[in-house]
């Protein structure tokens, strides 16, 4: 289980950083690949099951900042908020991300997004 005092730690280090996700935010489709800014915060962590087994999960909110690209700007023009189940490809595509944001940490650590993917664009 993670420390209070190490997600604190993360969150200086993440707090002041964008990153970007680049790719499919839509499963099976041919459309091209979306182009997206945003940041990350440690929410804590979760214990959850995965294949029959459980594992400590660190929670991550994401907030997207910046939508590059036209496609994008139609999905999530006019948002607050979307549920992350709803877009699985940019979910997992952010969690692959967060966990290798995360390696300067020496953290070896199963990532999840929270439901809710805030938008607040400049």
């Amino acid at each position: 289980m993670k420390t209070t005092k190490l997600n604190d730690m993360m969150n200086r280090f993440l707090e002041k950083k964008e990153f970007k996700f680049v790719g499919p935010i839509i499963y099976g489709t041919t459309i091209p690949d979306s182009d997206i800014d945003f940041k990350v915060k440690v929410i804590g962590t979760k214990e959850m099951i995965s294949v029959g087994d459980y594992y400590d999960y660190m929670v991550v909110e994401i907030t997207l900042v910046r939508l590059n690209d036209k496609l994008s700007q139609v999905f999530f023009d006019n948002l607050s908020n979307f549920n992350s189940s709803r877009f699985y490809e940019l979910s997992h595509g952010i969690e692959s991300y967060v966990r290798s944001i995360l390696k300067p940490f020496d953290i070896d650590v199963r990532v999840k997004v929270l439901e809710d993917i805030v938008l607040e664009l400049q």
